[in-house]
Order: structure tokens, then sequence, then C-alpha cells
């Protein structure tokens, strides 16, 4: 997740690398804390083809046959996921874990849909799914005796 961050800070439009590293991330999902599943979706996001402007229609493929352009940026040949397809699966592990800190949990939600949205991904359900995370941040500050929680 920090290396996927990083490329993006910098700007990086390294394809085949984001991809790849997106896919190591798939395979380590429930091992990822929410704050790397929202950096790796924001990070997916700021390096997409919407992002940078290019334009993404026309296909082509590597030498290897690794990965091919689609509308919605590189594709991983391994998995058939697209840079979005990643965003989403990261948003709807975060949206479906039990949470710590309320007000961190809230932040990583918001962020992770803020990137669902920046690559065209935002669907209803996922929607929903966001909704319902925020939903039992809300529960949990209702219930909350601490007055340092709610504020």
């Amino acid at each position: 997740a920090n290396l996927v961050w990083a490329l993006a800070t910098v700007s990086s439009q390294n394809e085949n690398l984001l991809v790849r590293l997106a896919e190591a991330a798939t395979r380590k999902l429930e091992q990822l804390k929410p704050q790397e599943l929202m950096s790796l979706s924001w990070a997916l996001a700021v390096t997409s083809p919407i992002a940078s402007g290019s334009d993404s229609s026309t296909s082509s493929s590597t030498s290897a046959g690794e990965t091919a352009q689609a509308s919605s940026g590189t594709v991983s040949a391994v998995s058939g996921r697209s840079r979005a397809d990643h965003v989403r699966l990261f948003a709807e592990e975060l949206f479906a874990r039990e949470f710590g800190d309320a007000r961190e949990f809230a932040s990583n939600v918001i962020g992770t849909a803020w990137a669902l949205k920046y690559v065209n991904a935002l669907r209803p359900g996922t929607l929903q799914a966001a909704r319902s995370a925020l939903a039992k941040v809300a529960n949990r500050l209702d219930g909350a005796s601490s007055p340092d929680l709610a504020a």
C-alpha cells in the first residue's frame, strides 16, 4: 500500500507496476489495515488514465502479453481486473470491516468513496455499502458515553 501511494505521490504512470502491486495487494486483502485499503484506492484513482487525461480507449498489449489497455485503464491478464475493479474490491473490503477508531474509519470510508467516484466506479450497491459503513460509525457515536468519541 505504501509503495502504490508513493508512486501516486510522484505521479508515476507505470501502469504495469501499479497493476502488479494492486494484484499483490488483493492476495493479502484480509491482512491490510483500513488506512492501507483507502491509500490503495486513492493511489489507483489519482494515477488512473482519467486523472492523467490520457486516452486509454485504444487497445494495446505488452510484448509478454501481461496487460492490455481498456477504457478503465490497464487490465491484468492474470485476474482480468481493471484499475477501477481493484478500487472497487478494496472499497468493498473496507466497507465490510469492523473498526476501532470511529473518526479514522469514517475518514477511510469517505476517502475510498471519493476514489471510487474518481474512477467512475461508484455503483449503487457500492454506495449502499459505504452508507452502511458510515451508519455503523453513526451508531457507535450515538451510543458512545465518552464525550471524546462523540466530539
